[in-house]
């Protein structure tokens, strides 16, 4: 849905593009290619994002900076993490 929407010139009616990465880094980086195809300069959020599928707490524990690294490596501008 996201690509139709750009497509279909959604990038003129918004400021910052937020993207939710539940599944990491690998899942939103074909979102932000199609938003710098049709508005590179816009700014990139990643809004939501939480280990839905790790219940191992300790794991979640190391996981979660190395997410937010990889969320800056790619250009994130903001980031929340939801638990």
């Amino acid at each position: 849905m996201p690509y139709d929407l750009l497509k279909m010139g959604a990038a003129d009616y918004f400021d910052i593009f937020n993207i939710h990465g539940y599944d990491g880094i690998k899942t939103t980086l074909p979102y932000l290619e199609a938003l710098k195809k049709v508005k590179p300069e816009a700014p990139y959020w990643m809004t939501e994002q939480f280990w839905l599928h790790i219940e191992n707490e300790d794991r979640r524990v190391i996981l979660t900076p190395q997410i937010f690294i990889n969320f800056i490596e790619q250009g994130y501008q903001s980031f929340f993490n939801m638990g």
